[in-house]
């Protein structure tokens, strides 16, 4: 929990965007919580399964980007495209391009 918390404040720090960027919906399938925050050029999108089972999601929008922070280690780096899987209680910000 503690490496989480270092690694999401460093990000935080390193990208203006996800402070102090401009907050929209992210038009979506799937019983998720998923918005984007931009500023200028930088765009991420946090994606959040909030419940004890796995969730899939569908962009309704096409998304193009990679996974920057997981709380699933497994997924950092991963490319993600127009649909994703969560597992039970996941949290993810995506850089989108």
């Amino acid at each position: 929990m503690l490496a989480l918390t270092r690694a999401l404040i460093g990000l935080r720090r390193k990208e203006p965007a996800l402070s102090r960027g401009a907050w929209s919906k992210v038009s979506h399938d799937g019983e998720v919580l998923a918005y984007a925050r931009s500023l200028g050029e930088k765009r991420f999108v946090i994606v959040l399964n909030l419940e004890d089972e796995p969730k899939s999601v569908r962009f309704s929008d096409p998304l193009s980007g990679r996974i920057l922070l997981s709380t699933h280690e497994r997924k950092r780096g991963e490319r993600v495209r127009q649909a994703l899987d969560l597992c039970a209680n996941e949290g993810l910000i995506i850089q989108a391009v």
